[in-house]
């Protein structure tokens, strides 16, 4: 079985730029509250921040988990072309 290492590559690192653009955006600050909402408003945009803040959050957990299937699909492309090499050595 082959590998196509390029496009696992390319996977890899579209995780690491997605997961790099995630954390960007939740680390933006957000300046909507109840007291922007408006006086008739405030308890309904102080509950839409709560939940935009356990989206955040959420988004987060998203982020760390994308990159570190980055670095595990690097790491396999790296075992991969070590194993791949010591074959192609020991066949001459």
């Amino acid at each position: 079985m082959r590998v196509d290492q390029a496009a696992l590559r390319a996977v890899a690192d579209n995780f690491e730029d997605l997961a790099r653009t995630v954390s960007r955006t939740a680390q933006c600050p957000w300046r909507f509250s109840g007291a922007s909402a408006g006086r008739a408003y405030i308890a309904d945009g102080d509950a839409w921040r709560r939940a935009a803040e356990g989206l955040i959050a959420d988004c987060a957990l998203w982020s760390r988990a994308a990159g570190e299937i980055a670095a595990s699909l690097h790491t396999g492309i790296a075992r991969y072309s070590e194993a791949d090499r010591v074959a192609a050595a020991a066949v001459g």
